[in-house]
């Protein structure tokens, strides 16, 4: 058992990632969820400038929601 917890501890520590490439993951993903919310707001609004609106909101919100969790997750794994 103890061994298991050392592999998994290693495993982890191995997995951190720098600030700059946590904003990139954090970029990439809400730019294709964004996306994503944008189609679904237009095929129920049928207005363009309101889906534009609320992807522009979701985008910058949960942009920096995800960063902030992707920070605290890695000092997290860090301290394992």
């Amino acid at each position: 058992m103890r061994r298991t917890q050392a592999y998994i501890r290693l495993m982890l520590t191995r997995r951190w990632l720098g600030n700059g490439v946590l904003f990139t993951k954090a970029l990439l993903f809400q730019l294709f969820s964004s996306i994503i919310t944008f189609f679904i707001v237009a095929r129920f609004t049928y207005d363009v400038n309101i889906a534009f609106s609320i992807m522009l909101f979701d985008f910058f919100a949960k942009l920096c929601l995800y960063f902030i969790f992707e920070i605290n997750w890695n000092n997290l794994i860090k301290k394992i």
